[in-house]
């Protein structure tokens, strides 16, 4: 009923998804979807539902983590391990048919998470795949700043590459969670073992301690985000203020040996300039990578899968991008 309710709120917006690559679908939406109080009033009443989602399945633990409750969430076995430095949370669908596995880092601007959202995006996953989806438990700050979760990222990575081998394994990661993909990617092209087989950056946060203007523009239209909290996470994760370190802020991050990506953006996200810039440059160099920049959607967007229709779309780009990388 809660799922009805917000799919005929959303049935009176419009919004157009465009994707700026050509070998991905381009989906063209007939809704009519601005900023306005029925928006406001839909966001709001998203997240009280996610909260209470979460506290009925997913106890919170030191009130900044959320994992479910049981073995078993919606049709996934979940099984927990320590492996390299961290814990591991592993989503297994009924049936696994690809001996591909995807690596999940977390968003919450480093100093929290999991949520029952991006669970709720990995089961997604793991079942349309087929595949396993891991979730790294990594060390959060300010008790755990820079390089500690990246460390405990990196040798997760490490461990599974001895289990799987390097070219079976996808990163996939949301906000922060994005920036990490493209920190470990560094470490394992410079360090090895060697490239994972693909990269997917939801509304990546590239740039910790931005000083770009151009977020403020933005940031009467975005829900979820506000600079200056952003900005103080940012100096919780790394306190000496290093931003420009490329495994810190994977803006400035040299993109030669690095795998294929996909990134994902809203342009009601205060991180849609440097996910635009990053994109530039990426193309400008000859990477491989590919953009789907959606019009007027918010930050992570896509991990809303079973609250409103653009989120289903973008899981459908997500796995599509999987299945042929």
């Amino acid at each position: 009923m809660r799922n009805l309710i917000f799919f005929l709120l959303f049935l009176q917006c419009t919004l157009q998804v465009f994707s700026q690559t050509e070998e991905l679908p381009t989906y063209q939406r007939n809704l009519y979807y601005h900023r306005s109080n029925r928006y406001n009033f839909a966001v709001s009443v998203l997240k009280t539902v996610m909260k209470k989602r979460a506290k009925e399945e997913f106890p919170p633990q030191n009130g900044r983590q959320w994992f479910p409750k049981g073995k078993h969430y919606k049709g996934c076995l979940i099984t927990v391990e320590k492996m390299g430095q961290a814990e591991v949370y592993c989503l297994s669908p009924k049936n696994v048919s690809s001996d591909e596995v995807l690596l999940y880092f977390h968003g919450g601007s480093y100093i929290t998470g999991p949520y029952s959202p991006q669970w709720t995006l990995m089961a997604h996953l793991a079942k349309d795949l087929g595949r396993k989806v891991y979730l790294v438990d990594y060390r959060l700050a300010p008790e755990n700043p820079f390089p500690a979760g990246l460390d405990d990222s990196y040798s997760v990575f490490r461990e599974l590459c001895a289990r799987h081998g390097h070219d079976k394994i996808s990163l996939i990661g949301d906000s922060a969670g994005g920036g990490m993909c493209l920190s470990v990617a560094q470490k394992a092209r410079d360090e090895g073992p060697g490239n994972p087989r693909s990269l997917v950056l939801i509304s990546p946060w590239l740039y910790v301690g931005n000083p770009d203007p151009r977020k403020y523009e933005i940031a009467p239209n975005d829900p979820l985000l506000v600079p200056d909290s952003l900005h103080k996470s940012g100096y919780m994760y790394n306190p000496e203020g290093d931003f420009q370190n490329p495994l810190v802020s994977p803006y400035f991050a040299s993109l030669k040996g690095l795998p294929p990506m996909l990134l994902l953006a809203g342009s009601w996200d205060i991180l849609y300039p440097e996910c635009q810039d990053f994109a530039a440059r990426a193309k400008q160099e000859g990477h491989d990578f590919h953009g789907i920049f959606a019009r007027e959607m918010f930050h992570v967007w896509p991990i809303g899968v079973g609250f409103f229709p653009e989120a289903k779309i973008a899981l459908q780009q997500i796995e599509s991008y999987l299945l042929d990388h």
